[in-house]
């Protein structure tokens, strides 16, 4: 009978034994997919960053390059209202002169 325990005893810790090594299988597995998930998730994340920064390039790009045209546009309006105001000022220049010199010359009393 005392060999019948001892066989059902290495039994027990063999099959604990194999029990542990399973476990401890499954855990490294376990690991495993975890890392493996996290440096997928980071791979998609740094993906999704790269995207955003180049459309955020592009919107960049677009507002400065629409900011030259508003401003060589300003610019050329700015150059026309100029060249009207000294047109008119040639215009009516010598009228103006005319009118300061009669009003200082002439004295009321």
């Amino acid at each position: 009978m005392d060999s019948q325990k001892q066989d059902g005893i290495q039994k027990l810790l063999q099959a604990e034994q194999e029990a542990n090594a399973i476990v401890t299988a499954a855990r490294q597995e376990k690991t495993a997919r975890i890392k493996q998930a996290k440096d997928e998730a980071e791979a998609e994340i740094q993906s999704y960053r790269n995207q955003r920064e180049q459309q955020y390039q592009h919107m960049l790009a677009q507002a400065t390059g629409g900011s030259d045209e508003l401003a060589k546009e300003l610019e050329t309006k700015a150059k026309r209202a100029e060249a009207n105001m000294r047109a008119t000022i040639e215009k009516n220049g010598a009228n103006v002169t005319g009118m300061l010199v009669k009003h200082v010359t002439s004295v009321q009393l």
